[in-house]
């Protein structure tokens, strides 16, 4: 088993995709614990947490951003890596890899932040019936993702939980998640019965943490009428914690600020040698959200014709474009509202 386990961990250097860019490099390391024997995907998991964790760290360096919650989506900023470590040790695979990152992201920090969310762990303590707790952990991590808090970490962060946990226990645990921010809840609800249905009212305070600062609580009441206690529970909890997330949002943690207009522009493709490469380019542009969407307007031998959204000014569209001109071989200017592509240099 041992000698399976080493032959699968040992592996030539990765790369993926190809060609020169402006990169920045960056590290990260990640890990993940075998289950049932399943080495293959507990070394895949560790190798994308290895990612996630060197993009989690190429943001975190760069000037006065907000760092958001790494998903698989900003690993295709990743142009190319390499694993510089790998092993297995107490069932479990850690991985470490060195990888560079598309300088179009570095200079594109703000836009691609534009749908962050903010990662966080939370747990709920109070007087609660223990059978009750699953259904509100689950409520509370819907609300919060409706005000985009991914909880996606909060199993692994409860697991490390002590029975009846204190703060401090859970700030503890907090500290050695990759999340931003821990909020405490605690509950507390009172039920009536009116005849055949339940009235009741639930007050909660949640106090938020970041991983340097103790923020104020915040104390939010919420209401429901159902028709059996524990849904009654359920719901007013669900009314006070989209109250909370509502002042959070609005007060304490707001989401970056970015620019989200939309221009269209007319591009014009001229000297390609086939239309193909030309829409592979567009199909690239759009990958990396340089262009927002595209449709094919005309095209011939001579010249293509598309319609094109950016999120891009101007400028930042050229710079955007200027960058990757060497490796596709063109020259871009725009009048009015037209971008012309010239392949003339890539045609030759």
């Amino acid at each position: 088993m041992k000698k399976t386990i080493l032959c699968l961990l040992i592996t030539a250097v990765i790369f993926s995709f190809t060609g020169k860019t402006h990169a920045a490099f960056v590290e990260g390391s990640g890990s993940s614990v075998i289950h049932d024997g399943n080495v293959k995907a507990a070394e895949q998991n560790a190798r994308e947490s290895a990612l996630k964790s060197a993009m989690r760290n190429f943001f975190s360096s760069a000037d006065n951003t907000s760092v958001p919650e790494i998903t698989n989506e900003f690993l295709k900023f990743i142009t190319r890596y390499k694993i510089t470590s790998r092993y297995v040790r107490d069932n479990t695979v850690f991985c470490s890899v060195s990888a560079d990152v598309d300088e179009i992201a570095m200079g594109n920090i703000n836009y691609y932040i534009r749908e962050a969310t903010n990662s966080v762990v939370f747990d709920i303590t109070g007087k609660l019936k223990e059978d009750l707790k699953p259904a509100l952990l689950k409520t509370a991590s819907e609300v919060l993702q409706q005000y985009r808090f991914t909880a996606s970490d909060n199993q692994n962060f409860l697991a490390e939980m002590p029975d009846n946990p204190k703060p401090e226990d859970m700030i503890t645990a907090f500290a050695s998640t990759p999340v931003q921010y821990l909020f405490v809840f605690t509950l507390n609800a009172a039920t009536e019965p009116e005849g055949e249905i339940f009235s009741c009212e639930a007050e909660l305070y949640v106090k938020p943490y970041s991983r340097d600062k103790e923020f104020p609580a915040v104390k939010v009441t919420g209401k429901a009428v159902q028709e059996t206690d524990d849904l009654c529970i359920t719901e007013a909890f669900r009314s006070s914690v989209i109250a909370a997330a509502d002042y959070i949002r609005t007060n304490i943690i707001p989401l970056p600020e970015t620019v989200n207009t939309v221009t269209k522009y007319s591009v014009k493709a001229v000297n390609f040698g086939k239309f193909a490469d030309v829409k592979a380019f567009m199909d690239f542009l759009k990958r990396r959200e340089i262009v927002k969407d595209y449709n094919i307007k005309t095209f011939s031998l001579e010249e293509a014709i598309f319609d094109a959204d950016t999120v891009f000014s101007k400028d930042a569209l050229l710079r955007n474009l200027d960058e990757l001109k060497g490796r596709y071989g063109y020259t871009a200017r725009i009048e009015g509202d037209e971008l012309l592509l010239d392949f003339s240099a890539g045609a030759e």
